[in-house]
């Protein structure tokens, strides 16, 4: 047993020892670097090396290369080798081909299989009787910043630096639509070195542009440098939820923040802190949950507010970390849910039409001359009602996004000989007629976020016509998936 301890103590230690000896520490750019070519020749050899932890050269290794363009883009169908293995010296080669467009181009190695081992170099291609881009391409820039200078030169049909040409600029975005006082600098005369500069003014939203290089005599001959806008400082907390009620001890939908810089670009990655102004002045940090949330890539974070006991004017607050910048929406805690008479479960209309069980449950009624809610009754057409409603939303639907829909089926008297009539309540409480087919209703309350007590206050006031009302209430999920009262109707029969 001693002995094969120590051949396995002499294995671990030789395993060790040879992981130190093929750990990568670094990828070099070897030769060829920085090289200028015509754009109808390929490029000298490009050679990067790399070195293990001791500094020597690592052999056997596999090297990715990337080429990207002057636009920024990737443009690898224009290298001769895409991937290559090192070789006893560590190296490992690629060069460009032949008829590339002129322009700056940047070549990118990196180890496969550690891509944080990264070395790169650039490469100008040169053309004739044109402009083009030489230094500067591809920066990243925060809105509200310029970019350094982007450098372009100009050569003549001699293929002679040409000087004392005009160079007009001007910044271009993804879609082709020139940006007013997009650059610092619209005009430029080239220098003895054929060399014209600008810069890019990054008060824009964010993406890739390109600074366009046209020669003043012939407008077609143009070169371009891509340039990427950051979102820049955090600057504005804004609340996506408008503001909204919430009975006592019931919790929200999900509350949405978004932050942005000073330009309106979302910014992503970014601690938000949740709290809750109280209407004497107080900052709580409980009743929200996640108290703190991560902005998301479109610069949101969601939270929810569980209301207290303690009715009034509640501010929902959002803090970005370790900064002033703040956002917030106004909550009414309102009394607790009334007392509604249970309509049962659910039903789910998928939009396929399938019907399905749901967990969700209702109540609802209807309340005559300030009596208490009943969830059928006879009545006259004098009598002033009220008809309110209540889901218990179905827990994963719970913050998602939905439109609130009441409809009524309507029979005249006499309710035994006399046809049904569907109707809807769209916004403002419109009445429209309806001809059942499920994709043509309308909204009462359209884009709210569920919470997971939903009211729905559908009607008050006076009846202009007898007969019998079967009311019915639901939501619809951004899907089309429908959730409604199939179970109990609230039954109104009116008399004259």
């Amino acid at each position: 047993m001693r002995h094969y301890g120590k051949i396995a103590c002499w294995l671990v230690i030789l395993s060790g020892w040879l992981w130190v000896q093929t750990a990568a520490a670094a990828l070099i750019l070897a030769s060829g670097g920085n090289q200028t070519i015509p754009s109808d020749a390929p490029s000298e050899v490009v050679v990067f090396r790399a070195l293990d932890t001791t500094g020597n050269p690592l052999s056997g290794v596999v090297v990715d290369f990337t080429l990207t363009n002057m636009a920024c883009n990737q443009a690898n169908g224009s290298l001769q080798v895409f991937t290559a293995l090192t070789d006893a010296q560590g190296e490992a080669i690629t060069a460009l081909r032949a008829n590339n467009t002129p322009g700056r181009y940047t070549l990118t190695a990196h180890l496969a299989d550690d891509p944080s081992q990264i070395a790169g170099t650039g490469i100008t291609v040169s053309g004739v009787d044109t402009v083009f881009s030489v230094d500067g391409v591809c920066q990243t820039v925060a809105a509200g910043e310029n970019s350094t200078p982007i450098i372009f030169r100009v050569v003549n049909a001699n293929n002679e630096l040409a000087s004392n040409v005009t160079v007009n600029f001007t910044l271009v975005n993804a879609v082709g639509i020139t940006i007013s006082n997009g650059v610092t600098v619209t005009t430029a005369i080239s220098d003895a070195q054929g060399l014209v500069r600008t810069q890019a003014i990054a008060a824009q939203k964010t993406g890739t542009y390109s600074v366009v290089a046209s020669l003043a005599t012939n407008p077609s001959k143009t070169g371009s440098a891509g340039v990427t806008f950051l979102a820049g400082a955090p600057a504005l907390i804004s609340s996506l939820t408008s503001d909204f009620r919430l009975p006592a001890g019931q919790s929200s939908g999900n509350v949405v923040f978004k932050l942005t810089d000073a330009y309106g670009n979302a910014v992503t990655n970014r601690s938000l802190n949740f709290s809750v102004l109280t209407p004497t002045g107080t900052t709580l940090t409980t009743g929200v949950s996640p108290s703190n949330a991560i902005t998301d890539t479109n610069g949101e974070a969601k939270t929810r507010f569980t209301a207290p006991e303690t009715q009034g004017t509640y501010r929902l607050v959002a803090t970005l970390a370790n900064s002033t910048v703040t956002g917030s929406v106004m909550v009414n805690v309102v009394s607790p849910l009334l007392a509604l008479p249970s309509l049962g479960f659910s039903a789910t209309l998928k939009p396929d039409g399938s019907l399905l069980n749901t967990s969700a449950t209702f109540s609802g009624g209807i309340a005559v001359n300030g009596q208490a809610y009943v969830q059928q009754v006879e009545q006259v057409l004098s009598d002033r009602v009220v008809i309110e409603g209540s889901i218990l939303v179905q827990e994963d639907h719970i913050g998602a996004t939905a439109d609130i829909l009441v409809i009524a089926g309507y029979t005249p008297l006499p309710i035994e000989s006399s046809a049904t009539y569907f109707f809807m309540l769209e916004t403002g409480g419109v009445i429209a007629s309806w001809d059942l087919n499920p994709t043509t209703l309308e909204p009462f309350i359209n884009d709210v976020s569920l919470a997971s007590a939903q009211e729905v206050k559908m009607y008050t006031g006076y009846f202009v016509g007898t007969g019998l009302l079967q009311v019915f209430f639901g939501y619809r999920l951004t899907d089309g998936t429908i959730v409604f009262n199939a179970e109990i109707p609230i039954r109104i029969l009116i008399n004259p």
